[in-house]
């Protein structure tokens, strides 16, 4: 079965990456493969790599499963959270050798439309490391405002729920926040995504995301 989606290659060596996006997935990292080996890869970074590290130590992971009319869409969400080191362009461009259709024409033909569950959760990861705008974060402190007061008896068990977990959230060397950590609990139970792909995503390293998901660090 053809599956289109989002892919990264990975250098076991550097951590660098390669982000792209394929109506056939498998496919195209054949292509890769064929282009890299023959030392013919339209990235002349990748192509570098490969040849002083071989292809041993490469690795091809599938970041996300989508239909091919949202590839742009989630590809340019996943170049902006990785800052891949190997992509000659850091702008979602066409992989079928045609233009396609740009950000602003998707994110309005969209208007309207049901997603479903699994479908936002494809758009939250892809999203981890965008930025908010200034307007966005004022709409959110406006938001904050109107939310009522903390009572004395609230305060207290949010105070009793952190008595022993010295080893997360209040280690005072935490990257990530509880709704991220519950958030990575949450994608990897879909089995769609490897410890590996999630930590890159949270910007935190492979055994800290083993322990996370484990339930060894963070534990609720």
């Amino acid at each position: 079965m053809v599956k289109s989606g989002i892919y990264i290659i990975i250098n076991n060596i550097n951590n660098y990456c390669y982000i792209g996006s394929a109506v056939n997935i498998k496919r195209r990292w054949s292509l890769h493969r064929f282009d890299l080996f023959n030392g013919k890869h339209h990235s002349n970074k990748l192509q570098h790599a490969y040849n002083k590290y071989k292809e041993e130590n490469f690795k091809y992971e599938v970041l996300l499963y989508c239909d091919k009319r949202d590839l742009i869409f989630f590809e340019q969400r996943a170049i902006n959270a990785y800052k891949p080191e190997y992509n000659i362009c850091l702008t979602a461009g066409s992989t079928l050798g045609s233009p396609r259709p740009t950000l602003a024409t998707l994110n309005k033909s969209r208007t309207g439309i049901k997603l479903s569950e699994q479908h936002k959760q494809n758009i939250a990861i892809a999203q981890i490391g965008s930025k908010r705008t200034q307007e966005t974060k004022q709409k959110m402190a406006e938001s904050a405002k109107k939310l009522p007061p903390k009572s004395d008896s609230h305060r207290k068990n949010l105070s009793r729920s952190h008595i022993g977990k010295a080893v997360g959230a209040l280690s005072g060397m935490a990257k990530i926040t509880w709704e991220q950590v519950r958030s990575m609990r949450t994608l990897y139970a879909t089995k769609q995504y490897s410890m590996r792909a999630l930590a890159r995503h949270f910007n935190i390293g492979y055994t800290t995301a083993q322990y996370i998901i484990k339930n060894i660090t963070w534990k609720e």
